[in-house]
């Protein structure tokens, strides 16, 4: 199994908005299914975002591949 990790800084260098904008081009690159689907989360993502709610549990995203743990 292959683990490959970033650091994702967010405030006070990017808002919510912008680190989730962010995180979302890093999963999905072009426009397709992947991408308007993390754009519909965007909104609870940037909750637990400016809210350090991830500090604790990892948010998780699953599809045909691998599990990503933000």
């Amino acid at each position: 199994m292959t683990v490959v990790a970033r650091r994702i800084i967010s405030t006070p260098v990017r808002g919510a908005a912008e680190t989730w904008t962010f995180i979302t081009n890093l999963l999905a690159s072009t426009d397709g299914d992947g991408k308007r689907e993390l754009a519909r989360v965007a909104g609870v993502a940037c909750s637990l975002i400016s809210s350090e709610a991830p500090a604790g549990d990892a948010i998780v995203v699953w599809g045909n591949g691998p599990r990503v743990r933000i």
